[in-house]
């Protein structure tokens, strides 16, 4: 029996190219050398900035490709 995958491969294909460029993007983003600050714990480094953009796009990546990452029993 063959059960159709919805074209799975095609997708995570393309998914892994779309992270792979955001990837090659967030290694070249110029970080200073030295960075102050008032020390007090809200202050959100550019790290912490490229995480959350990165979990945004893929996101937004998912939704696009209409992957469906749910286990099915």
């Amino acid at each position: 029996m063959i059960e159709a995958d919805g074209a799975l491969q095609p997708k995570l294909d393309a998914l892994v190219q779309i992270n792979k460029v955001w990837a090659d993007a967030a290694s070249q983003a110029p970080v200073p050398s030295v960075m102050m600050g008032a020390g007090n714990g809200n202050a959100s480094s550019r790290q912490d900035e490229i995480g959350q953009l990165m979990g945004v796009l893929a996101t937004k990546a998912a939704r696009d490709l209409a992957l469906d990452l749910k286990v099915k029993e």
